[in-house]
């Protein structure tokens, strides 16, 4: 007589059929190394998170090469291959789309919970709310640092202009965590080990990454994800765009590194638009390669800050928040900028040059002055307008909003500090 087989045989049966049909994933893979340096296993099997909102193969590459602000040229290894990539449209959608998962089986989607309303600006009487600071204990690596000099000027001492403009802070609402980052309900699928992109057209949609994303095509989006990095023993970035790479889009995404280091930063790259992105605990937290950059809607907060900073001959981390150093046409609109001790923004005037920077509708506090244009024995930097931004009050240099040598044209209007402090540019010498 037959007897069935017991329920259990059965569910271990399934399992393992379900770990024999995942031994050939698709879709999301790592491919391919930037660095000599030992790396966890390409892909450990899919494994999905629901977060919180915050925190918690084909032909050769043809991109040459990715240089990063301080001129460090990388070369990708002869045998990257292609990453299949996928279409999507570019704004999130209202719910979440089908996870991706690296087996090529659709997820199913995640809850979904609205964005409770984004915090106000504080009141004209009063500081805007303080932040924890960075750490400032000594980096935890111990491999040699990187011998070369920072190009990063040193903030030279403010003596005030006679160019009053008396405008209170309007009331207003900025980015924070409830606006950017990934949205809540979002159901991510982990990715271990780097991530790196060869097909134009590629979205990175609902990933979780423990690794570096490298992208070497057009037109590539990430959104609704977590960049979260690895342990890294040279001077590395979360997101690394090469030189030749158009079109990158990041959205409603979180870039931090869980493991923090002197040598970690953001985002490098060019031709790039950020929208509600979370970035935090990295040095400098965007650097860009050339122009056409443009940042809507994100919060950069909390840099990584070292007292000690090897790459600083020992003395302190130059961090900023958003480092500009070559190309022209750059849009920083609506954003909020928090956490830095060198600058919110800094502007270098590179070899190339650096020209048309629009800076409007922010909310930008922190740095020794919070936008610092320094012309590097360059010449003047042209085309650079500040606009209806709010100021704060935490700046190393007191009220120091915008300092740039007087050779430099700065337009400026509806600017305003927070405590209602007559805002005025600031004579760098």
């Amino acid at each position: 007589m037959h007897r069935p087989r017991p329920r259990h045989v059965l569910l271990v049966s399934s399992l393992a059929a379900a770990v024999l049909a995942l031994t050939a994933p698709v879709g999301l893979t790592v491919i391919g190394r930037m660095t000599a340096e030992p790396l966890p296993a390409d892909f450990f099997g899919p494994a999905t998170v629901t977060t919180d909102g915050h925190g918690d193969a084909g032909a050769p590459a043809s991109r040459s090469i990715l240089r990063d602000p301080v001129g460090v040229t990388r070369t990708p290894p002869d045998d990257v291959p292609t990453t299949p990539g996928t279409t999507d449209a570019e704004a999130p959608s209202a719910s979440p789309s089908t996870t991706l998962d690296p087996s090529g089986a659709p997820g199913a989607p995640g809850p979904t919970t609205d964005r409770p309303q984004p915090p106000t600006a504080p009141p004209t009487t009063s500081a805007p709310p303080e932040t924890t600071p960075p750490t400032t204990s000594e980096p935890r690596q111990t491999t040699p640092p990187d011998p070369r000099p920072s190009r990063e000027p040193t903030t030279p001492a403010p003596s005030p202009e006679t160019l009053p403009e008396p405008t209170a802070a309007p009331p207003r609402t900025y980015p924070g965590p409830s606006t950017t980052g990934v949205p809540r309900g979002t159901k991510l699928t982990r990715h271990d080990g780097d991530l790196t992109i060869t097909q134009d057209g590629t979205v990175i949609d609902a990933v979780d990454v423990r690794g570096l994303v490298k992208i070497y095509a057009d037109d590539v989006t990430i959104k609704r994800s977590i960049v979260r990095g690895r342990p890294v023993t040279q001077q590395s970035y979360l997101v690394q765009i090469s030189e030749d790479a158009n079109g990158t889009r990041i959205v409603d995404t979180e870039i931090y590194a869980a493991h923090p280091s002197h040598l970690i930063k953001g985002v490098v790259g060019s031709n790039l638009t950020m929208l509600r992105t979370d970035v935090h605990d990295v040095i400098d937290q965007l650097s860009t390669t050339g122009g056409g950059v443009h940042v809507e809607a994100s919060w950069f907060h909390d840099n990584l800050h070292y007292a000690s900073d090897p790459l600083h001959g020992g003395g302190p981390s130059h961090d900023d928040n958003i480092q500009i150093s070559h190309g022209r046409g750059f849009r920083i609109v609506g954003n909020r900028f928090e956490g830095s001790r060198s600058a919110s923004v800094m502007i270098v005037q590179g070899p190339s040059g650096v020209s048309d920077v629009h800076i409007e509708g922010n909310l930008i506090d922190g740095g020794a002055c919070s936008i610092n244009l320094a012309e590097s024995g360059r010449g003047a930097i042209a085309g650079v307008s500040v606009v209806d931004n709010t100021f704060g009050t935490e700046t190393g240099h007191p009220h120091c909003a915008v300092i740039r040598p007087a050779s430099t044209q700065v337009t400026h209007r509806g600017n305003a500090f927070t405590d209602g402090y007559e805002f005025r540019l600031t004579d760098g010498g």
